[in-house]
């Protein structure tokens, strides 16, 4: 876990069982005091991105770090299975944070491998629009 603190020499760690919930998104603290000592700026642009088992192509990432306030302006990734696209920003508040976010899909097949390359075609595809605020 980069960035978070080290845990204190001579201390050791509770090991609590984990409870497997099936969580899409973990229920993992934001380190909002580790952001604020890291300022950065990123601005990546790929044409095609080759992986293991799959090429992405159209890979856009403009992101910064300023001040604890982390905000990816735009990402987008495009592959056989659709494009997705979207933003995210984290607001440090006096108390917590503000997030809000929204994700962006189209001509996305979920979930399922087809047999044969050409039954890629054949599988549903969805676009969606989600958009989510919390803090």
């Amino acid at each position: 876990k980069p960035f978070l603190p080290d845990q204190a020499e001579g201390v050791e760690s509770e090991s609590a069982p984990r409870v497997d919930d099936s969580r899409v998104i973990p229920d993992t603290a934001i380190p909002l005091d580790e952001l604020k000592k890291l300022n950065a700026r990123v601005d990546i642009s790929v044409g095609a991105l080759v992986l293991r088992e799959t090429t992405v192509n159209d890979v856009v990432l403009d992101a910064s770090l300023q001040d604890g306030a982390l905000r990816i302006d735009n990402f987008r990734v495009s592959g056989k299975r659709g494009t997705l696209a979207g933003n995210l920003e984290v607001l440090p508040t006096a108390e917590r944070a503000q997030l809000s976010t929204a994700l962006e899909g189209t001509r996305v097949t979920l979930g399922l491998t087809p047999s044969s390359p050409d039954a890629m075609e054949l599988l549903p595809t969805y676009d969606f629009l989600v958009k989510m605020a919390a803090s």
